[in-house]
């Protein structure tokens, strides 16, 4: 009998650190409509909204927009720092701001266009980039 509970409580093991590690790092964050704008170069191409998907896991983070045509994905993370780097698939990719009126890229500080701004993705392609508010 002795026996029987040692090997189920080792056996028990593997599954009680999965669910400590499945439950202990993910996080789901509410899902939201946004707007998003696809551009080709610096040539906005479609305006429309979009779901807006985003949450923590095991590597560090993900960015999920879904509009009625396409679904991009996006994976991060951030160094001790908080410098973050970005990848679709496995491929990195460059993020940037641009000012939500005039569509410009903004470089360097975009403090004074908060609440005025669009959240940029390069695709992986660079064919588009993906952007939004």
């Amino acid at each position: 009998m002795e026996n029987m509970k040692s090997i189920l409580l080792i056996s028990s093991i593997p599954l009680l650190l999965a669910s400590v590690q499945a439950f202990g790092v993910t996080h789901k964050n509410p899902d939201e409509i946004l707007e998003c704008h696809l551009f080709s170069g610096d040539k906005l191409i479609e305006k429309e909204s979009c779901l807006h998907l985003s949450g923590t896991n095991e590597e560090g983070f993900y960015i999920k927009l879904r509009t009625s045509k396409a679904f991009y994905e996006f994976d991060g993370s951030c160094d001790s720092k908080g410098k973050c780097s970005y990848v679709q698939g496995t491929t990195p990719i460059e993020t940037y701001v641009r000012n939500a009126t005039t569509y410009k890229r903004i470089e360097g500080d975009s403090s004074s266009y908060y609440g005025n701004l669009l959240y940029c993705y390069k695709s992986a392609d660079n064919k588009f980039d993906i952007c939004a508010k």
